[in-house]
């Protein structure tokens, strides 16, 4: 039961280690870091210079979310690579990884749109 529990806390701390490193990686800090000043700025009043720290938040977020798609398909293409030399557990986890960023992303892009379009409105 214990060694149950350590694998368990270990896999979330790798996962954590992971997600830190996609937001590094893929530039997901420059998003929260837009926002952030997007949203203190509100407070002073400046208006047009809080539209410009989201607008600069949605350019970092596209181009963040192109990374992590372009990224996700080339972890799944390198798992078909048959000079590769790998064994089939290490391509199932490459597909399913690629697959999962590649679709991470996709989910991502579609709340962005869908929050666009309610900005339009």
């Amino acid at each position: 039961m214990k060694a149950q529990d350590d694998i368990r806390k270990e896999l979330i701390n790798q996962g954590q280690v992971i997600v830190n490193q996609i937001k590094e990686l893929f530039g997901f800090q420059y998003v929260e870091s837009n926002v952030t000043q997007a949203y203190q700025t509100t407070f002073t009043g400046n208006l047009s210079s809080a539209v410009t720290q989201l607008q600069l938040a949605d350019d970092s977020l596209d181009g963040s979310l192109n990374s992590l798609l372009i990224s996700g398909h080339e972890l799944a293409s390198v798992s078909q690579y048959k000079s590769v030399i790998l064994n089939n557990n290490t391509r199932m986890i490459l597909r399913d990884f690629g697959e999962s960023l590649a679709d991470l992303s996709g989910a991502a892009q579609d709340i962005r749109l869908r929050l666009q379009r309610t900005e339009i409105r």
